[in-house]
């Protein structure tokens, strides 16, 4: 298994400005299957994409135009065990490739989750050719994503932010 370490230093600050479906300045740029797409104005212009489960997991995958970077988040209702502001180790796994870092968790009433950011634009790729994902945040049980139509919300995102610049 090739194993890779996100960076993942990220502030309170930034937290706020990441959460796109728990941002406020926020512009609906396409849909592409599940996936919504939007611009955050208060993450520089960055797209960021979501998608809701029907087990009520969110997640949400975004480019940071003034970090030149991206994070992955997760977000549930029922992740009531999370803590504001302290770090957990986190991996996401694709299909053998593995990605490991510091998520950091965020509260926005009534939703419950982490992010990392990443520096790593193999991250992207992977994200979008892969049809599954697995989420181990800590010694909490791993979760499985369906990533169907990822590939399409993602070459939106990149269009939606070569659009900004």
């Amino acid at each position: 298994m090739l194993k890779t370490t996100l960076t993942a230093t990220v502030t309170a600050t930034a937290i706020l400005a990441l959460a796109a479906p728990l941002a406020q300045a926020q512009t609906e740029w396409k849909t592409v299957g599940d996936w919504i797409i939007v611009v955050d104005e208060d993450a520089g212009n960055g797209c960021q994409m979501h998608k809701q489960y029907e087990d009520g997991l969110l997640l949400e995958f975004g480019l940071l135009p003034k970090r030149d970077g991206g994070y992955f988040a997760a977000y549930s209702e029922d992740w009531t065990f999370i803590e504001e502001g302290k770090e957990a180790p986190v991996s996401f796994l694709f299909d053998g490739i593995e990605f490991t870092g510091e998520s950091e968790g965020y509260i926005s009433d009534p939703w419950y989750g982490g992010f990392v950011f990443t520096n790593n634009p193999e991250l992207i790729y992977d994200f979008a050719k892969k049809t599954e994902m697995t989420v181990t945040a800590g010694a909490n049980d791993p979760v499985t994503l369906s990533l169907d139509g990822t590939l399409k919300g993602v070459e939106e995102l990149i269009a939606c932010q070569a659009a900004q610049n």
